[in-house]
């Protein structure tokens, strides 16, 4: 019966409880991750700045020699555009901070305890099943699934569970990657920008995806 106990639990619980793990850390990495690039936008918006006449306050496409209405409007969908680019490393570090409430240390170490006894109850239940010593011995076999039942009762006092931490990771990661891909996205229309503004035939983001 203890060997069943335990190979039930390593089935079920551990091996669930190890994919969740994976998952948030995966999680948790790409949106620090994201978080690290939120100022390469940068550049972009640098030279969107540039080809609007360096001067925001009246921008212009390019070497206009008179304003029009045509042009006017141009410029300033231009300029929205880089108003846009500019506050991307805002917005990409507010929805890339994962706040404590989310995911902190004390619920790190505590999820990286309960995998590292995990990781060393499925140890010790593959000695039980496959080591020599225990195919030749019942009598060492029985002292094995002993011990590894006693680890299992050890583990479950822990009340160890990553679902909730995973599921909150998640939202988040979600969150930080929607914002940077906003950003890469007016990114290259913003590119696209550069080079159209002096000839005249800039188009909004919408006419341009249209």
């Amino acid at each position: 019966m203890k060997a069943l106990s335990v190979m039930q639990y390593e089935k079920n619980q551990i091996q669930t409880f190890l994919k969740q793990h994976n998952a948030l850390t995966n999680f948790n990495s790409i949106a620090g991750s994201k978080y690290k690039k939120r100022d390469n936008f940068w550049v972009t918006a640098a030279y969107l700045l540039q080809a609007l006449g360096g001067n925001l306050s009246s921008p212009t496409c390019g070497q206009q020699t008179s304003i029009t209405n045509s042009s006017q409007k141009q410029a300033k969908t231009v300029a929205e555009t880089y108003v846009t680019m500019a506050n991307c490393s805002d917005s990409i570090k507010e929805a890339c901070t994962i706040s404590e409430e989310t995911y902190n240390d004390e619920m790190s170490n505590t999820l990286v305890g309960c995998k590292s006894s995990m990781i060393g109850l499925k140890k010790a239940f593959e000695d039980c099943r496959i080591a020599d010593s225990n195919q030749a011995n019942g009598t060492a076999a029985c002292e094995c699934w002993d011990n590894a039942h006693n680890l299992k009762d050890g583990i479950k006092a822990l009340k160890c569970s990553a679902k909730d931490v995973r599921l909150n990771l998640k939202k988040a990661k979600d969150r930080c990657r929607d914002a940077f891909m906003a950003c890469k996205k007016t990114e290259d229309t913003a590119s696209a920008m550069v080079s159209a503004c002096s000839e005249g035939s800039v188009k909004s983001q919408s006419e341009a995806e249209s």
